[in-house]
């Protein structure tokens, strides 16, 4: 396996958060292909949040989401090609960083507070 880097797995989570969203509108929250693009998406942000330095989770209460959301967020802003200086690598369902990382692990991606480089 090719390991890709910190920007290109951000790039990445970006795209399959788009294309979830997309097929959500056009085939449903169920549909096969929904599901799939969401647990890729989610699969990347773990391998973000395990294999990168300066990327944590903070609760966002500010969403419209249905349920409790991280915001996995980069402690320094990343240039990504066509979209700009990103801040975070979308967001991801409480229920499902609970199913994809233990306890520990989770109060050790979570901040409380932030002082970001921006």
């Amino acid at each position: 396996m090719v390991k890709t880097d910190k920007k290109e797995t951000i790039n990445k989570i970006i795209r399959f958060n788009r294309a979830w969203k997309l097929a959500k509108q056009r085939y449903g929250d169920n549909s096969a292909i929904s599901i799939l693009l969401r647990d890729q998406k989610a699969n990347l942000q773990a391998e973000l949040l395990r294999n990168y330095s300066g990327v944590f989770l903070l609760l966002d209460e500010s969403t419209d989401s249905d349920e409790p959301v991280y915001s996995v967020k980069l402690e320094s802003a990343i240039e990504i090609e066509s979209l700009g200086f990103v801040t975070n690598a979308e967001h991801i369902p409480v229920r499902i960083a609970e199913a994809l990382f233990s306890k520990k692990q989770l109060s050790e991606l979570i901040k409380a507070e932030v002082c970001l480089k921006y």
